[in-house]
């Protein structure tokens, strides 16, 4: 079960009402009092959902729901959180966007989600991208190495220059199993690359520090 941490809030509720309906939670989420149940079992059953559900959430969200005790309010709380059209929600996400960073040994299918989820969440708020910009968007939140190589494989294959969205993510999904190769090869290639401009800064110290030959009296005026 993914931990809710405010770029997948559509993934993550999806999965939670998969849990509730295998875990019979759901009966907490209607308006009034069950007449089966009594007053402090309803209200044992609600704080019992609360603490289930906190328990699938970051610590950044966690923050905002601790003191809940009413499973309906907590999960309206979250809801608004993250659906509501406000600046604050969209200005929150698109921050979450523009810092989102692949990370090391961390899966590739993953990290597309997260950025598609905050594409998806800021598009029903009526933010939206045109696709080649996010084709030259994606590469960038990959770390420095294999957006190096994802960033030339794509430019290099786009037809007419143009990397559509799509373009992209299959580029990085069809090269994930190599990567790791690829990011050492890159890095191979770099490291040379360092030295031997470090090698060229020292002979060209070198020629400046020697010092010229005078001329032969044969040749003196």
């Amino acid at each position: 079960m993914v931990a809710l941490n405010g770029s997948n809030y559509h993934l993550w509720k999806a999965k939670m009402k998969d849990l509730f309906v295998k875990k019979l939670h759901l009966l907490v989420f209607v308006a009034q009092k069950l007449d089966s149940m009594s007053i402090e079992e309803w209200g044992f059953e609600h704080q019992h959902v609360c603490r289930f559900i906190q328990q699938y959430v970051e610590d950044n969200v966690y923050n905002h729901i601790a003191n809940e005790t009413n499973a309906r309010t907590l999960w309206e709380k979250i809801e608004s959180l993250y659906t509501s059209k406000s600046g604050n929600n969209k200005l929150y996400l698109l921050n979450c966007l523009m810092n989102l960073r692949y990370k090391e040994n961390s899966s590739i299918s993953d990290h597309l989600n997260r950025f598609q989820g905050l594409l998806d969440q800021l598009s029903r708020m009526g933010i939206n991208f045109d696709y080649e910009v996010l084709g030259l968007w994606l590469p960038n939140t990959l770390s420095e190495s294999w957006g190096r190589y994802f960033g030339f494989s794509i430019t290099n294959s786009a037809p007419n220059g143009i990397v559509s969205f799509q373009m992209a993510k299959s580029v990085v999904l069809m090269k994930r199993w190599e990567g790791r190769h690829m990011v050492l090869h890159l890095n191979l290639i770099c490291l040379l690359q360092k030295l031997g401009g470090e090698v060229r800064k020292r002979n060209r110290k070198v020629v400046e520090r020697k010092p010229r030959a005078s001329p032969s009296q044969d040749t003196r005026i």
